[in-house]
C-alpha cells in the first residue's frame, strides 16, 4: 500500500512525516560526510549516529562525543532540542552535588520546601539555564509532602524509609 498516493501535491516530507525526514537527513548527511572524507569510517560513528536519532524526542541532548557534537553543529540533526557539551554539563552537576553534600539534612529540607523540584538558581549554571528555558511551567512551589523536613526516624512511611536508607548506604552515609 502506497501511503503517499493520497497526499496533496506540495506536501513536504517534513510536514507529513517529520521523524522520517529527520532520520533521512541524518543518514544522507552521514553518507555525504563519508564520501567527502569529513566523517571518518570509525566503527562507533554509526552507533553515535543512531543515538542522535533520539534527539527529536527530547528538549536537551547531552553528549561528550566529538562526532555527535560536530554532526549536530553541522546542521545534520533536525531537532528542536538543544545540544549540551557533556564535560561542561558534568562540571556543573559536580558543583551542584558538592553544594548539596555540604548541606545538613535540615538545610536540604528547607531548600526543598522553598524550591520544590526546581534546581537552585546559580548564575551562569548550565542546569539553571536549561531548566528555565525548557521547564518554565514546572510547578515552582515547594514540596508539601508531610515527610519533607523530617529526620528519617520521624518518617511514617516504611517504604520511603527503606529507600532513603538504601540511598544513604550507597553514598556511604549509613
Amino acid at each position: 500500500i502506497n501511503h503517499f498516493v493520497d497526499l496533496p501535491k506540495g506536501v513536504l516530507l517534513t510536514e507529513y512525516a517529520p521523524y522520517a525526514a529527520a532520520v533521512a537527513r541524518a543518514y544522507i548527511c552521514f553518507g555525504v560526510g563519508l564520501a567527502c572524507n569529513v566523517v571518518s569510517t570509525r566503527a562507533t560513528n554509526v552507533i553515535d549516529l543512531d543515538y542522535l536519532l533520539y534527539a527529536p524526542f527530547g528538549r536537551v541532548f547531552v553528549s561528550s562525543d566529538k562526532f555527535q557534537r560536530d554532526f549536530w553543529k553541522s546542521g545534520a540533526v533536525t531537532s528542536n532540542a538543544e545540544f549540551v557539551w557533556g564535560p561542561d554539563f558534568r562540571v556543573d552537576l559536580k558543583e551542584r552535588n558538592d553544594r548539596r553534600r555540604a548541606m545538613t539534612f535540615e538545610e536540604w529540607a528547607a531548600h526543598r520546601r522553598v524550591h520544590g523540584q526546581w534546581p537552585e538558581h546559580v548564575e551562569g549554571s548550565i542546569v539553571t539555564d536549561l531548566w528555565e528555558r525548557h521547564c518554565p511551567n514546572w510547578p515552582r512551589a515547594g514540596s508539601d509532602s508531610p515527610n519533607v523536613g523530617k529526620h528519617i526516624d520521624e518518617i511514617d512511611d516504611p517504604h520511603l524509609k527503606r529507600v532513603i536508607a538504601a540511598m544513604n548506604k550507597l553514598r556511604g552515609e549509613a
